[in-house]
C-alpha cells in the first residue's frame, strides 16, 4: 500500500493507470510470492520458530492451536505475526489479481499470466492454512457485492437471465 500511495502520483501523469498499477503491484506481488513460498515450506515442513523479543514471543512457521476436545489444529504463521492478517493481505491481492488479469487479458504476456495464475494459487492455499474466518467473510462480503453489481447491471439492461456478457451502461 505503501508503494502506492508513493508510486502513483509520481507515474501517473507519465503512464495509463493500467501500467502505474502493473508497476507497483508486481513488484509487491513478487515479494509476496517469495514469501509465501517460504511460509507454505515452513508449514509443510512442520517447522516452528519462537522469537522472544522485549519479552513478548512471536511465532513464525506453523503453531498448533488447541480447540474444543483437546484436539488442535495447525494454523499458517509463516513468516508474518498474525495469521489473520497474512489473510486478509492474500485476499486482497487474489482480487487485485483477478482484476489486472480481467482487465488486461489481452495486453499481458505470457510471462505476467503465469505470474498471476501462481501468485493467486499460492495466496488461495496461505488463506486457506492461516484458518481465517475474518479473511472468509470478507472474500464472501466482496463476491456477494459482486454478484449485486451484476444482477443490478442486467437487470438496468432488461437482460437478466442472459449468459451474454455484460455491456457498460
Amino acid at each position: 500500500m505503501l508503494f502506492f500511495l508513493i508510486g502513483y502520483p509520481l507515474l501517473r501523469d507519465k503512464y495509463s493507470d493500467a501500467k502505474v498499477f502493473k508497476y507497483i503491484f508486481y513488484p509487491v506481488l513478487a515479494v509476496k510470492l517469495l514469501i509465501n513460498c517460504i511460509s507454505i515450506y515452513l508449514y509443510l515442513a512442520n517447522i516452528s520458530i519462537f522469537v522472544i523479543k522485549n519479552n513478548i514471543l512471536d511465532f513464525l512457521g506453523i503453531r498448533y492451536v488447541g480447540i474444543a476436545g483437546n484436539r488442535y489444529t495447525p494454523l499458517l504463521y509463516g513468516l508474518y505475526k498474525d495469521p489473520n492478517f497474512t489473510a486478509m493481505i492474500g485476499v486482497s491481492l487474489i482480487f487485485i489479481s483477478i482484476y489486472i488479469y480481467i482487465s488486461n487479458k489481452n495486453n499481458l504476456s505470457y510471462k505476467e499470466r503465469l505470474f498471476i495464475y501462481i501468485s493467486v494459487i499460492l495466496e488461495f492455499i496461505m488463506v486457506s492454512f492461516s484458518n481465517s474466518r475474518g479473511a472468509l467473510y470478507s472474500a464472501l462480503a466482496v463476491v456477494f457485492v459482486i454478484l449485486i453489481m451484476i444482477i443490478l447491471n442486467r437487470y438496468r439492461l432488461k437482460n437478466i437471465f442472459s449468459k451474454s456478457t455484460m455491456k457498460r451502461v
